[in-house]
This record gives C-alpha cells, structure tokens and sequence, in this order.
C-alpha cells in the first residue's frame, strides 16, 4: 500500500469516528485545504446543544512508516 493510499485511509477512519459523535467532515485531500491559512486535512464541525455554540475542529493527519 502506498503511502498516500494509508494516508487517506487514516482520514477516512479519523472522519468516520467523528460522523459518528454527529460531526460533519470535510476532507481536504492531498493536504490542499486551507483555512486561516493551515493546511488541513480534516474539518469537523458540530452545532452545540444551544445552537449558538459552534465547535470546530481542523488537522492534519499523518502516519508513521511502520
């Protein structure tokens, strides 16, 4: 497996965990995503309960040789 192919694998698992706490995901592939001005992998965003809250989360996400 290539190391862009375990790369995207690992965006994939990552994302998957967090569409399941109710998050949505949006994947910036081949880390060409820009927000503010970082790269980003992965963006999660969730309403909070109150529905002024916003919580956003932004990584990258990368895995070791093995």
């Amino acid at each position: 497996m290539s190391r862009y192919a375990r790369g995207r694998s690992l965006e994939y698992e990552i994302a998957a965990l967090f569409r399941s706490a109710g998050y949505s995901i949006i994947r910036g592939s081949s880390s060409k995503g820009d927000v503010a001005g970082f790269k980003a992998d992965l963006i999660a965003s969730k309403l909070g309960r109150d529905r002024r809250t916003v919580y956003i989360i932004v990584m990258q996400a990368k895995r070791r040789k093995e």
